[in-house]
């Protein structure tokens, strides 16, 4: 059976580092009529994208507050917000069994999701790296 996967993203911005709201994925089989399936909507943290100099674009504000109460209200909302690293993990997981990805366009939904999966391992690295340069004491038996 052929897996492919839709991603779309919702973001405060439409440049490569641009805050993240939502990752939304549904995975399909182009070649018959069945339904999409394995569907997975996360909200991430936006904190914590901001925190590493993610860009919130005042454009992008102005237009969300164009959009209907609900749609504001879900994406805005802070319930069920996991932090980015487990985001990444769940859609990497996800992505397992995918053998083509669709998104909006090579300019937006791709070097975004590229750029913060950059950064996060981008700022691992840094964090092991200033880990393993911590003196620890090695208790032997």
């Amino acid at each position: 059976m052929v897996t492919q996967g839709m991603i779309d993203l919702e973001t405060l911005g439409t440049s490569y580092d641009s805050v993240v709201l939502t990752i939304g994925a549904a995975k399909f089989n182009p070649f018959n009529t069945t339904e999409p399936h394995s569907k997975l909507y996360l909200k991430l943290d936006t904190s914590d994208q901001v925190d590493i100099g993610r860009v919130i674009d005042d454009g992008t504000l102005k237009w969300w507050g164009t959009q209907s109460e609900e749609v504001r209200n879900d994406t805005f909302s802070e319930h069920d917000r996991v932090e980015v690293g487990e985001a990444l993990d769940v859609l990497t997981e996800w992505f397992s069994d995918v053998s083509k990805i669709w998104c909006q366009g090579p300019s937006f939904d791709f070097p975004i999701l590229q750029n913060l999966y950059q950064e996060c391992m981008s700022l691992l690295h840094k964090i092991l790296k200033e880990f393993l340069q911590f003196p620890y004491l090695v208790l032997s038996t």
